[in-house]
């Protein structure tokens, strides 16, 4: 039995409204970068992505594995989608799985590890510095997992107490499952005097 987990980086530089990430076009330095676009829609958040503003937003695919073959092409398609308003940050995940009947999802408790469950994994560096983010994690069935997390800690010195606000949905279907998340910027902390989006 295998689980997917997906991790997206996000650095949090929403001074032009972009988020830069394991995702899309390539920077000079080889990072990949996305940037997601303003919308003016209300996005309902029930794991679906079938509001009108997701078929217009930024999006990737340009994932590679982590575990077991470091670098190496996904297995399944995945697909991550950005959109953002005055109040929300928006992420839409859509994981392809070829055997849905066997997406492993069996944990719905706040906090809970998803580890051993096919989940989505998103932090988020606002300082972009390389050393804190804050995280947000679900599986196949929507459950909620957040944490501030510390570059080089020890899982014991993460804070893993720390509870924010944020909405999430999940859905499994027959070609796979889809997340979506809406995350207040005023969950996040950022740099004071820096605007954190614009049009």
């Amino acid at each position: 039995m295998s689980f997917r987990k997906t991790l997206l980086m996000l650095a949090a530089c929403f001074q032009l409204g972009q988020v830069a990430g394991s995702l899309s076009q390539e920077l000079g330095d080889g990072r990949p970068t996305v940037t997601p676009m303003r919308t003016g829609e209300r996005i309902v958040i029930d794991g679906r992505l079938n509001d009108a503003a997701w078929k217009r937003a930024a999006s990737s695919e340009s994932f590679v594995q982590r575990e077991p073959s470091e670098g190496a092409p996904v297995s399944e398609k995945t697909t991550l989608s950005l959109l953002f308003d005055d109040r929300y940050l928006y992420v839409g995940i859509r994981c392809d799985d070829s055997n849905v009947p066997q997406i492993v999802a069996n944990e719905l408790r706040r906090d809970a590890v998803l580890i051993d469950n096919d989940c989505v994994e998103v932090y988020i560096d606002t300082f972009h510095d390389h050393r804190t983010a804050f995280f947000f994690a679900t599986n196949a069935l929507g459950a909620q997992r957040d944490a501030i997390i510390i570059a080089d800690a020890n899982d014991e010195d993460q804070n893993w107490d720390w509870n924010g606000v944020w909405e999430n949905a999940s859905t499994i279907d027959s070609s796979g499952w889809t997340a979506e998340f809406a995350i207040p910027f005023q969950t996040l902390r950022f740099q004071a005097g820096i605007t954190q989006y614009g049009d």
